[in-house]
């Protein structure tokens, strides 16, 4: 297994500060998509038949993670309206966040708002 400490973090369009908002930590894992041992975790909801942990941020990024596990980091019912690309992004590419009740990702325009925090 390579070890990948040295990448930057990738960027996500609609939560652009995941550290921020501790949906992604500091703290070595072994990602159960990619296999690679990995500095960041994400922490955050996945909705999938399997409980996943330990998904690195690259593969949230990339997509592998819901390919592979069928799951989604939004429960898009729960999304205001947008273009169906977005949704797909948001949905599918996009760190999730916890909140006090079921979350609501909001729109404008057609397209989703970037998630800064609570």
């Amino acid at each position: 297994m390579d070890r990948h400490d040295d990448l930057p973090l990738p960027f996500f369009k609609y939560h652009p500060d995941p550290l921020a908002t501790g949906m992604i930590q500091r703290r070595q894992t072994t990602c159960p998509i990619c296999q690679q041992v990995r500095a960041y975790v994400y922490v955050g909801p996945f909705y999938a038949e399997e409980r996943v942990k330990g998904i690195c941020p690259w593969c949230i990024q990339s997509g592998l993670a819901a390919t592979m596990y069928h799951g989604e980091f939004q429960d898009v019912a729960s999304c205001e309206d947008a273009a169906p690309e977005c949704r797909d992004e948001l949905a599918h590419r996009t760190p999730g966040y916890n909140g006090w009740q079921q979350e609501i990702w909001l729109s404008h325009h057609n397209n989703f708002c970037a998630f800064v925090g609570v």
